[in-house]
């Protein structure tokens, strides 16, 4: 640790580097939105890094991709001299110090439908305890915060206190891959038979979020899933179910399922979009991304009157998905798996995604520098 200091000490004040752009996530995974806007400037000639925590995957894309290995101390010259810090959560997603001179520009993660920050009374817990011992809040370190669209700006106004010339309206790099192919067949079919080996009638990916610890129903969480798992795999044996977790979520579906695939582990959530037929959520962000498919989607928000009360959203649930279908009743989501092209809004993606958001985000940085 000692060393590490004496390194930042070393560090922090050099002349940062006007061409270094560093990348990271919190899952230190080569994914999300740092990922995309990385690809962008990569092709662009960029001198360009992504930093990855896992020293597996370090190996595994080293030869494919410039990328750190975070735990390197021999990296902390890049980390301290890099122009921007495009990160998805905090700056720890890349290196718990940077320059004083290094712009940090977070891309999220996600559209915000349950609350966070000051408006959620979960959050409220850490953000008065950073309070109480003088810490500053993570977005207080924050140069720039792009969001997916103008109609979320007001959210993201009221949780972090941001104000309007924080944020960029640039869309989410992540997503500009669903708009370029979200019509390509041949290319969809090639993604499909890379990622699932057997052939089904249709692809369904069930994608619930996490739950808070203050709900104190994780029990009931976990047997939800295993019944909704039962159900789908007992009524639609030549249908694929994909399971993904949300990272704050680990558990195993016990009982084998020749039709059920946990692809929690799977790095690219986009590329499981792509080649799912139908998406079954709860309040997950995720439902704002798959809309730009212009494919099913039914919600089983099992919870909702709970979740509301704990968590708290941003929208009407019934208002604001008013063309999805919407089932607190396992049975009624089961049921209707097979009539899902009746829950299709090809409009919704407009109101809450923005496309070219790699492009987007390059030109108003540009514009910051002029």
């Amino acid at each position: 640790m000692r060393r590490i200091e004496k390194l930042v000490k070393r560090y922090s004040r050099q002349e940062i580097d006007p061409n270094l752009y560093l990348f990271g996530t919190r899952s230190g995974k080569f994914s999300d939105n740092a990922k995309y806007l990385f690809l962008h400037y990569l092709q662009k000639g960029k001198k360009v890094y992504f930093v990855v925590k896992d020293l597996q995957e370090y190996e595994l894309l080293k030869d494919r991709f410039p990328l750190l290995y975070q735990s390197d101390l021999n990296n902390i010259s890049y980390f301290l001299k890099a122009k921007y810090f495009f990160i998805t959560h905090d700056i720890d997603d890349i290196f718990p110090y940077c320059n004083q001179n290094t712009k940090v520009i977070n891309l999220w993660h996600g559209t915000p439908l349950k609350k966070m920050g000051f408006d959620s009374r979960v959050d409220r817990v850490w953000i008065e305890e950073f309070v109480k011992n003088k810490q500053p809040l993570p977005w207080q370190r924050w140069d720039k915060f792009c969001i997916a669209h103008e109609n979320i700006q007001k959210a993201f106004t009221s949780c972090c206190h941001f104000k309007p010339k924080q944020m960029i309206v640039t869309g989410l790099p992540r997503n500009d891959i669903l708009y370029q192919y979200r019509d390509n067949s041949s290319a969809l079919t090639a993604l499909k038979k890379s990622i699932i080996k057997k052939e089904f009638a249709k692809v369904v990916l069930y994608a619930p979020t996490f739950r808070d610890t203050l709900q104190d129903d994780n029990e009931t969480y976990v047997q939800m899933i295993k019944e909704f798992v039962k159900a789908f795999s007992k009524n639609y044996p030549d249908y694929l179910l994909l399971l993904r977790f949300h990272p704050l979520t680990s558990f195993s579906i016990e009982g084998a399922y020749r039709n059920v695939m946990d692809v929690s582990s799977y790095s690219d959530v986009q590329e499981l979009l792509l080649i799912s037929d139908i998406l079954i959520s709860d309040y997950s962000s995720i439902i704002f991304d798959y809309s730009i498919l212009q494919r099913p989607i039914l919600l089983f928000p099992y919870d909702l009157q709970k979740y509301k009360e704990i968590r708290g959203l941003y929208f009407d649930y019934y208002e604001l998905f008013s063309n999805f279908g919407i089932f607190e009743q396992l049975e009624g989501v089961i049921k209707h798996i097979a009539k899902a092209d009746n829950f299709i809004d090809r409009e919704f993606h407009t109101r809450f995604n923005l496309p070219n958001a790699c492009k987007n985000i390059e030109q108003s940085l540009l514009k910051e520098e002029m």
